[in-house]
């Protein structure tokens, strides 16, 4: 009986311990509605939850032939301090955060004139770096726009 109840102490105690839990690699996604030529789209880019990121930098890439920026903003979630910078056929973002980003959310909203259907709109990660300033590998997956009429 003493065995038992030994035995059964020491399971109850490694089930107490709490176990680390690390997220999987972060992603980052761009999202754009479909669209006729003319018309002005937003384009968002979204971090996965639980990514642990303190620092990020990437550039979303696009045909000018494609498409025109109209203006970028940073995401309202308040994820990363950071400033866009816009270009002919990119929008390059760098965000920092003192603590690690444990939310999900947009980091990056823009606006883009659809010049011609079909354009694709691609995501390149410049750096990532989690809280211990060690660099991570982050997913991604671009967007393409189609045209939003039968």
């Amino acid at each position: 009986m003493k065995r038992v109840f030994s035995f059964l102490l020491i399971v109850a105690i490694l089930c107490s311990l709490t176990v680390p839990c690390f997220a999987a690699n972060p992603t980052v996604s761009v999202k754009a509605p479909n669209a006729i030529a003319g018309e002005t789209i937003t384009v968002t880019v979204n971090l996965s939850a639980n990514s642990g990121l303190a620092g990020l930098q990437f550039a979303v890439s696009f045909n000018s032939a494609d498409f025109q920026l109209v203006s970028g903003s940073a995401g309202a979630s308040g994820l990363f301090s950071a400033i866009p910078v816009e270009k002919t056929n990119s929008v390059e973002y760098a965000g920092v955060s003192v603590n690690p980003v444990n939310a999900g959310g947009t980091v990056l909203t823009f606006k883009l004139k659809v010049l011609k259907t079909g354009g694709k709109i691609s995501i390149n990660i410049i750096d990532a770096i989690n809280g211990d300033n060690q660099k991570v590998t982050v997913g991604t997956s671009g967007a393409t726009v189609k045209c939003s009429h039968a």
